[in-house]
């Protein structure tokens, strides 16, 4: 089975930690890095060329969005994933049609029962 090497970008650490260790689980995801903002999303996404970055909309210095651009304009294969608190449509459209590389947008309230389920449908569709 192949393995996805996924990058967390999120500013909590209790957020990155809950992904990192529900992530161990399931051998098709390793988690490669993290990062708590969004310079540091774009200097990992460089660094550690990750398959998939899930991504916060709210990061500080940089918002998601604006990474999404910047990392799919460096790494147009990498696949993109929304994992926010941020329930607005208008801010899911927006997310949504960042980039190319972004394949999907839920919400961290629901990611208990959608995560896995969501990383596996965007990585599928790669």
């Amino acid at each position: 089975m192949p393995k996805f090497r996924v990058l967390i970008a999120d500013e909590f650490v209790g957020w990155r930690r809950y992904v990192y260790t529900k992530l161990q689980g399931y051998p098709e995801f390793r988690v490669v890095g993290e990062a708590a903002d969004g310079l540091d999303a774009i200097q990992k996404s460089q660094e550690l060329q990750p398959d998939l970055i899930l991504l916060e909309v709210s990061l500080p210095e940089i918002n998601g969005i604006e990474v999404s651009r910047r990392v799919c304009g460096i790494l147009p294969a990498t696949t993109i994933l929304f994992v926010s608190t941020i329930d607005s449509p208008k801010v899911m459209r927006e997310a949504l049609r960042a980039s190319p590389c972004t394949r999907g947008y839920i919400l961290k309230s629901e990611a208990g029962s959608d995560l896995v389920p969501a990383m596996k449908a965007v990585t599928r569709s790669r």
